[in-house]
């Protein structure tokens, strides 16, 4: 029996959708607190800080470990509703969480298990319950994972640099990255809520024909 896990789909919609509009935010106040002319002393940007900024950050960090449990409850939940259905599935449904966290791994497993997730119910819908539907995009998907690497890594690497300056040629040079980051993570939050509300969308139809089969075809628009 396929478990509900269309509330932990728009959960995760939600707390998507808001963590892009911080983004946003912090993307707008990163320009507008930093963007100063170079010759400016190092000492004197940092000393740039508002009551907002510091709760921006907060709220930030809040929102964005809100929005990774919910996201994992609800990749896992689909990966095991996927387990009831399908044999030969490549990893265990508890790599859904794991994968995310394990070095090496990480580059690579999460992004495996979405496309089973999409390739695999989308076999099933049609081999099984005969529903016909526009198929879904697996191109996107490797453009989802490729942003969420580079965001990963730019991210980082602002860091770093954030923690070791020693001229401004190097302050530049964060400034540079943070803003690259913060596209990159709007970017990458627009495409990972059409991810979801996508596969959603098919394991919502799946789930309403799981215990009847249907007798007439039916057409799921990708946009749906």
């Amino acid at each position: 029996m396929l478990r509900f896990n269309g509330q932990r789909a728009q959960n995760t919609i939600i707390f998507t959708f808001i963590l892009m509009l911080i983004f946003v935010i912090k993307l707008g106040m990163f320009h507008f607190k930093y963007d100063y002319p170079i010759n400016l002393e190092l000492e004197r940007l940092f000393e740039i800080k508002t009551s907002l900024s510091e709760i921006i950050e907060l709220l930030s960090t809040m929102i964005t470990i809100a929005q990774n449990v919910v996201f994992m409850q609800w990749f896992r939940r689909a990966y095991y509703n996927l387990h009831q259905k399908t044999d030969g599935l490549a990893y265990t449904e508890g790599w859904a969480v794991a994968s995310w966290f394990i070095p090496i791994i990480s580059l690579y497993r999460p992004f495996i298990i979405m496309k089973e997730l999409y390739v695999e119910t989308g076999k099933l819908l049609e081999e099984k319950y005969f529903i016909i539907f526009k198929k879904l995009n697996i191109n996107l998907l490797f453009f989802w994972w490729l942003l969420y690497i580079c965001s990963s890594v730019i991210g980082w690497t602002s860091i770093y640099y954030a923690f070791n300056l020693e001229n401004l040629s190097e302050l530049e040079v964060y400034y540079g990255l943070t803003k690259v980051n913060y596209i990159a993570l709007i970017l990458f939050s627009l495409i990972n809520l059409k991810v979801i509300r996508d596969y959603s969308s098919m394991e919502n139809l799946w789930k309403k024909f799981d215990d009847k089969k249907p007798t007439n075809e039916h057409d799921l628009d990708e946009n749906e």
